[in-house]
């Protein structure tokens, strides 16, 4: 062990040891680390930006159902993007171009389908 006079002076010295390797070795990462990153994110992105018409259609085929976790209605985000459909389309692609989304919209209730019971007899 170095020599130390006491264990906060011990504890310092191993943190600025620790510490300078740590630095050390994200300095090696950073500079030899390819950039495919934001190559990929830039690919993902062009495949994901919608236009006005496809966000339309997705958004009209959902009823109009909507639950209490839900903070926008869904009648109230159709009558949105009939309203302002390039504001609305600019925003849902910032969202997915930055691939940051509210917490605050991250969670949902899924409503099961129930299957309509014919007779065959």
């Amino acid at each position: 062990m170095p020599e130390h006079e006491d264990s906060s002076e011990l504890a310092d010295q191993f943190n600025a040891f620790f510490r300078q390797k740590i630095d050390v070795i994200r300095e090696t990462f950073d500079n030899s680390k390819p950039n495919f990153e934001n190559e990929l994110h830039a690919l993902w992105v062009e495949c994901l930006l919608l236009d006005f018409v496809t966000l339309e259609k997705r958004l009209g085929s959902n009823p109009n159902k909507s639950t209490p976790q839900d903070i926008i209605p869904t009648s109230v985000l159709k009558y949105i993007v009939k309203t302002f459909p390039a504001m609305f389309t600019d925003a849902i692609n910032c969202v997915l171009c930055s691939s940051v989304f509210p917490d605050e919209l991250k969670d949902g209730m899924v409503m099961p389908l129930y299957k309509k019971v014919t007779s065959t007899s």
